[in-house]
């Protein structure tokens, strides 16, 4: 939500595939979208580039967009939307790394897009740098992957890559493990605050346990 996107288009099918990216790392297949959504009756572009975001979100990530609650106001198009689902196993998987030796590894295409983050905020910078796209077959491909790797038992934590970018999301996946660490190997060419802080969408960090790695 604190991604300001002037692409309306691309503010509705991140505000989605983020919700279900979520739902997936925690092991439930994301298969429905509900939302509060607001509008404008000027602005027709805006509102069209809005819920065209939303009818292809829904489309390409196989999800069913229903009861959507729609409100007139001033303001340029917004809204606020929950995913709900099945959930794979007995209970939710893990989002924190559950043992010593495990490989790390980040699912998706790492671009680095600092544009409403978490870093440029802190410094008063918001206003600056390309927002994170959505590539919705490639975030639809992530997904499925994720799901089938929590169902084969080939992956031992799954967290989506959010607010503060992959430094803040592997110091999440600690857990309360103050005993654990990890030895990190970057081979991307980015700016070393766009590898660190960079908050592009589709960015899973999983672990894997060694024997199943050619697997996966």
């Amino acid at each position: 939500q604190y991604i300001n996107y002037n692409d309306y288009q691309m503010k509705s099918i991140a505000a989605i595939a983020n919700s279900t990216r979520q739902l997936v790392c925690t092991g439930i297949r994301p298969e429905v979208c509900s939302g509060f959504i607001t509008m404008t009756e000027a602005n027709l572009n805006e509102k069209g580039s809005f819920l065209k975001g939303i009818h292809d979100a829904g489309q390409l990530l196989n999800i069913s967009i229903a009861h959507l609650s729609f409100e007139l106001n001033q303001d340029l198009p917004n809204g606020e939307f929950c995913t709900a689902g099945t959930c794979l196993n007995d209970e939710l998987f893990p989002g924190i790394f559950r043992e010593p030796g495990l490989f790390i590894s980040i699912l998706g295409s790492h671009r680095g897009e600092l544009g409403g983050s978490r870093y440029l905020s802190l410094l008063k910078q918001d206003n600056h740098g390309h927002r994170p796209i959505v590539d919705l077959i490639m975030e639809s491909r992530l997904q499925e992957a994720i799901l089938a790797g929590i169902q084969g038992k080939l992956i031992q934590s799954a967290r989506a890559v959010g607010r503060g970018g992959i430094a803040v999301s592997i110091a999440k996946s600690f857990g309360f493990h103050s005993e654990l660490g990890a030895r990190i190997h970057f081979s991307r060419k980015l700016k070393t605050e766009e590898l660190f802080f960079g908050e592009t969408q589709g960015l899973v960090l999983v672990s894997i346990k060694e024997s199943d790695l050619l697997e996966f």
